[in-house]
């Protein structure tokens, strides 16, 4: 599937999922970040109640999205699908997981997530007493509230950068360019 077929079919899906019961729903990963080459979809929800989960399962009864052969994930987190032949990543933020953190890694890229994540005193950027689990930020074993991306990096003492300016390379000479 060329590139801008790929956007056109995110977008298509984006629609048919946007706002069952006032569920979020955005784009994420490669296509997000604008890149020239996605592999895939993804997608980041927020499901309010059962309808989002509901409007999942009527699209696969219409054959509109079918069930990936390779990967069978199917939770409350994670599904993966296949809609027009291409891959489809779905990842449902429920509580207590909050939304700018799963957004900000979902968008990727790995690389930089993975920097961010890491402990300063192991190389990467996350601040000491900080960690991040169960799809949420961490300081001394209290949740933080990070409802949006921006919150996310705020939290991390991290520059907000558009998702097509997040480059591990970008991110290291941040990183160099403050010592």
């Amino acid at each position: 599937m060329t590139c801008s077929l790929l956007h056109a079919t995110a977008a298509h899906l984006l629609a048919l999922l946007s706002a069952p019961g006032g569920a979020r729903v955005e784009l994420a990963g490669s296509i997000r970040r604008r890149r020239p080459d996605p592999h895939d979809i993804e997608l980041v929800a927020a499901p309010v109640g059962d309808e989002f989960d509901n409007r999942l399962l009527e699209l696969q009864m219409l054959g509109i999205l079918q069930l990936d052969p390779a990967h069978k994930a199917s939770g409350p987190r994670y599904q993966r699908r296949l809609f027009r032949g291409a891959p489809v990543d779905i990842f449902m933020v429920r509580p207590p997981a909050q939304w700018g953190v799963i957004f900000a890694i979902r968008t990727g890229p790995a690389g930089f997530n993975t920097h961010t994540v890491t402990a300063r005193s192991a190389g990467g950027l996350m601040p000491a007493r900080m960690r991040c689990s169960g799809g949420q930020l961490w300081r001394d074993d209290m949740p933080l509230t990070t409802p949006e991306e921006a919150d996310h990096f705020r939290e991390l003492g991290i520059p907000f950068w558009s998702p097509e300016q997040r480059t591990l390379a970008r991110l290291l000479q941040w990183q160099r360019d403050r010592q």
